[in-house]
């Protein structure tokens, strides 16, 4: 038996996830902060994205259609990171 793939469990496993602390690199303002985690991290497009039923681009369009025209560059950018 020939072992195919390897699934690395990141979250909070390998690396520490905490969302909230992490979205405060991007911005200071809070409710820029409380927009960006509703719209990526809280919202069911972040389970889609994290199962791979999504890509990261449908993520990005799906979270610019809710936010603000000035916190669209963000989201490329953390999700990026």
């Amino acid at each position: 038996m020939m072992i195919k793939n390897i699934v690395f469990d990141m979250g909070n496993v390998l690396i520490r996830y905490v969302p909230e602390e992490f979205i405060n690199q991007f911005t200071e303002h809070t409710s820029e902060q409380n927009e960006l985690l509703e719209q990526i991290f809280k919202s069911p497009r972040w389970l889609e994205f994290d199962r791979g039923t999504i890509t990261k681009k449908q993520l990005v369009i799906e979270a610019n259609k809710e936010l603000p025209g000035e916190l669209h560059p963000l989201v490329s950018e953390i999700l990026e990171r």
